[in-house]
């Protein structure tokens, strides 16, 4: 029996709307009280160090959020046309992320946006929140794919529908059961020494960003 095909938009979208909608009113309430232009551009230790005029804030402000829910949605559309069953099913798994990373990059923005008037907290607040939100979409995604492609491989060694772990399995990556690329194998010690490298690597990456150059705004 073939999965039940999904539609194009769901109850994930609601997500997008409200984080876009609560970006909306924040912009409203926050912008008549700044100075013309905003300051856009902060370093380390979050001084404004470049402006952009009120007249093209709107598209600073909005384009990453909308951008995103369009890109994620126009990939759903391709899925639903599909043929394959697999393919059609990954629609279900974008509506989810796109949802969650609209919201978390809404209020990412809001919170660049909040920098102007209380400093860097309000973008580590907004940072925290967006990975929240982006790891939420990952994990709902795989969860949506489940649920409209029920027969995939080996679903008892899977937890969370993410975390691969077969200790019968002497390989320590193996090939993901959804999409294309290799995951690890959580039964090998290894894997999680590889894991807390990757986020340590991402840790100093992002703290680099953040310490050197500022937030590009503009």
């Amino acid at each position: 029996m073939n999965a039940r095909r999904p539609g194009l938009f769901s109850k994930w979208d609601l997500w997008a709307l409200a984080g876009l909608t609560g970006l909306l009113v924040h912009y409203a309430r926050l912008v008549p009280r700044m100075p013309d232009p905003v300051p856009t551009h902060f370093n380390a230790a979050g001084n404004p160090n470049g402006w952009t005029s009120k007249t093209h804030l709107p598209l600073v402000v909005f384009a990453a959020p909308v951008f995103i829910w369009l890109v994620l949605f126009l990939f759903g559309v391709v899925a639903a046309a599909a043929k394959k069953e697999s393919t059609r099913a990954q629609l279900a798994g974008f509506q989810a992320l796109r949802g969650f990373l609209t919201f978390g990059t809404s209020f990412l923005l809001g919170s660049c946006l909040a920098m102007a008037l209380w400093g860097m907290p309000a973008l580590h607040t907004g940072l925290v929140v967006f990975f929240i939100f982006l790891g939420l979409g990952l994990i709902f995604m795989i969860r949506e794919i489940e649920i409209h492609m029920p027969h995939v491989h080996d679903p008892d060694h899977y937890r969370c529908g993410l975390f691969y772990v077969n200790p019968d399995d002497d390989r320590l990556w193996v090939p993901k059961r959804i999409g294309m690329g290799w995951t690890l194998n959580y039964a090998r010690p290894a894997a999680y020494w590889i894991t807390v490298f990757i986020l340590i690597l991402v840790g100093v990456v992002l703290w680099l960003s953040l310490h050197t150059n500022g937030l590009v705004f503009q």
